[in-house]
């Protein structure tokens, strides 16, 4: 969107407005973590069962807060998911018949109740999300855009470039394995 509204257009200025929105989002995410380390400090497991929402209010609103974004959130990721997901089974979302489409929105649907049903901890589903998207979205799928995004190759675009392509895509495998593997050892350890 900022690219679109950006007048003139250019790569300086486009540069140096993401390293803005950065960092103003890595502010945002430390002082987040430093105020919540300095308010809970070396507090163990959950710090929802610190507070009685019966007892105090404001938890009582939260809870009520965090109850609604759930719900909404479930139907906008649940769509997103579900349009990205029928192209891989040869359903177009658009056009696909409404028989089809239900059933593969329930089908989604179950799955999700049942994923939040028997996944005893929600750290494990943090852990193999972190895990493996962490992996594609930072090092696989740029690395792999970078290479399929039509004339690249050892002559075009040099040595350097071309070996840091790889290693980022090593990089990003390497993620994705042991983070993967990190969260079953703990899984199995616990």
């Amino acid at each position: 969107v900022m690219a679109l509204e950006m007048r003139p257009r250019t790569l300086g200025r486009f540069t140096i407005c993401a390293a803005v929105s950065m960092t103003i989002c890595s502010i945002l995410y430390y002082a987040t973590g430093l105020f919540g380390y300095l308010d809970f400090g070396e507090m163990q497991g959950s710090i929802l069962l610190r507070y009685n929402p019966l007892e105090e209010p404001h938890v009582l609103v939260s809870y009520v807060g965090v109850f609604i974004k759930i719900c909404a959130s479930f139907g906008l990721l649940n769509n997103a998911c579900r349009s990205a997901l029928f192209p891989l089974i040869g359903w177009d979302p658009y056009t696909v018949v409404y028989w089809k489409y239900l059933i593969g929105a329930v089908s989604l649907a179950v799955l999700v109740l049942m994923l939040g049903l028997f996944v005893p901890n929600v750290n494990i589903v943090f852990g193999f999300t972190g895990g493996v998207c962490g992996g594609f979205v930072g090092f696989i799928l740029p690395a792999l855009y970078v290479m399929y995004a039509g004339g690249w190759s050892f002559r075009s675009v040099g040595v350097i470039n071309y070996c840091c392509t790889y290693l980022i895509l090593a990089a990003g495998v390497v993620a994705v394995v042991f983070g993967t593997a990190a969260t079953i050892y703990s899984v199995a350890t616990n």
